[in-house]
């Protein structure tokens, strides 16, 4: 899908067995009704949104997100990105779909596992990231 972020959580919830068609979740989540052009017309002005509102409304759809939210800059951050490595190994124990953002190029990755040094993950590209350098 264009909308990496969209096409994870449609492929995750394909993988739990929840039938959701593209458009129900684009419109469903508000995407659909989203015009966001940056200050400086980046091309990348639809992704750099505060996207929490998908994780709000998609519980109108039945489901439910749980993450880890860091930015570099934050005094916690090392804490968080350790949080956020454990939650994906945990979930994927447990048989639930994960993905994250920027694993690559700035775009969402599927997460289908992981190793002692990282995520194992396909999108746009696939490959392998250590979570220290997530």
């Amino acid at each position: 899908m264009w909308v990496t972020h969209l096409g994870c959580i449609k492929g995750c919830l394909e993988y739990l067995g929840v039938k959701i068609s593209s458009e129900w979740l684009y419109g469903g989540t508000g995407h659909a009704f989203i015009l966001n052009i940056s200050k400086d017309l980046c091309p990348s002005g639809p992704t750099a949104w505060n996207t929490e509102i998908l994780f709000k409304l998609g519980k109108n759809l039945g489901y439910r997100i749980n993450g880890v939210t860091s930015y570099k800059k934050d005094k916690d951050f090392r804490e968080k990105q350790e949080k956020a490595y454990e939650l994906v190994k945990d979930s994927i124990n447990k048989g639930y779909p994960c993905y994250g953002w920027e694993l690559d190029i700035p775009e969402y990755y599927a997460i289908y596992g992981y190793d002692d040094e990282g995520y194992l993950y396909t999108g746009v590209k696939k490959g392998h990231k250590k979570w220290r350098e997530l």
